[in-house]
This record gives structure tokens, sequence and C-alpha cells, in this order.
């Protein structure tokens, strides 16, 4: 069984060793490279309401202007519910950016 260490930094920074028998080891590298990607930082998740928009998908990256900060912030779309009630279409934003 292969085994890849998955380590970030001076080694300081561990996440869980990815072990398989049946996975080619280029397979390997990028799943310790998504594991380490994947816990390198804080992520807060944020709902969005917004207009009906068809331009946006999952996976995009969106820029938000946050009022209560004044400052916009770079997030990625996680999920998209869209609403229709009467004439009026809205849709609601799953989000992650760093904390």
């Amino acid at each position: 069984m292969r085994t890849i260490a998955v380590e970030r930094g001076l080694g300081d920074k561990r996440g869980p060793d990815v072990n398989s028998t049946l996975l080619a080891d280029t397979v390997l590298v990028e799943r310790g490279r998504h594991e380490l990607n994947k816990n390198a930082y804080p992520i807060v998740s944020v709902q969005l309401e917004t207009r009906l928009s068809a331009a946006i998908d999952l996976r995009d990256l969106v820029e938000v202007s946050d009022p209560s900060s004044n400052l916009p912030y770079n997030a990625r779309v996680t999920g998209i519910e869209i609403t229709i009630k009467g004439g009026d279409a809205s849709q609601r934003l799953s989000l992650e950016r760093l904390a």
C-alpha cells in the first residue's frame, strides 16, 4: 500500500495521510495537495440573497460588497437556490470565503 504523508510549510502543519493500493502515484500526490489546500486557511460560510442572475454558476468566484464593513471580499459559490413566488424571482447563494 502506498502512503502519502500530508505536510505543509516546515512540516508543522499536518493533514491526514492518503492511503490507497488502487491509485497511481500522481493521483495520490494530487489527493495530498487537495487535503493541504482544504485545511490551509479558515473558511467562513456565507448566505447571500440576490436578484436572479443566470450569469452565476457553481464554483464561480464573486466579489461581494458588505455594507457592514465597507470592504468588498471575494468568495466561491458553493450553492444556488432559486425561489419564485408569484411574479418575483430571487436566488440565495451559498458562499465560502477566507476568514
